[in-house]
């Protein structure tokens, strides 16, 4: 993930969150960590958005430990570029959150790539509206509140996640 807010150049990879000031001649400045060691799925922590009051977002991908997400993964979250060291959970269950916006009336949305098997078969991709506070329900619970009985999801798990306003094979 890349992102430019304010001054500086935002860069997501692997396990850490780094930025680099954007220099006067179109340069990078030295390169800093802002976060380091963040849950991620063995890919990437996904794409960065900034947010219309400049804050940049970012996800810790979900990666699992046993049948249910492992700590600190499958987040969205948002952090102040003056205190980039203290992020704010906005959203929880979410697997592989790659596609962030947000839409004119300030909305955040996100496209959620589904890739664990679910009960035999491929789950689907979800177009979410990211409410604060929202728990998408990954790895119990896929689609349209559907309990996972793979990885333990249950209805009444399930009945208090946020559902997609969409879903993709």
């Amino acid at each position: 993930g890349i992102a430019v807010a304010g001054d500086a150049l935002w860069i997501a990879g692997r396990r850490d969150l780094r930025r680099a000031p954007l220099l006067p001649d179109g340069t990078l400045g030295p390169v800093e960590t802002v976060l380091a060691d963040l849950p991620y799925n063995g890919r990437s922590l996904g794409t960065l958005a900034v947010s219309p009051q400049g804050n940049i977002i970012f996800e810790t991908s979900g990666s699992r430990q046993g049948k249910a997400s492992a700590p600190g993964s499958a987040r969205l979250w948002e952090l102040a570029p003056d205190d980039p060291t203290n992020p704010t959970e906005i959203a929880s269950g979410l697997k592989n959150a790659y596609a962030v916006t947000y839409d004119a009336a300030g909305r955040l949305w996100i496209g959620d790539v589904a890739d664990d098997p679910v009960d035999g078969k491929a789950p689907p991709d979800e177009l979410n509206l990211v409410a604060p506070g929202a728990d998408f329900g990954w790895v119990q619970c896929y689609g349209f509140k559907i309990p996972s009985a793979n990885y333990g999801g249950t209805p009444e798990r399930c009945a208090v996640t946020r559902p997609p306003v969409a879903l993709f094979p």
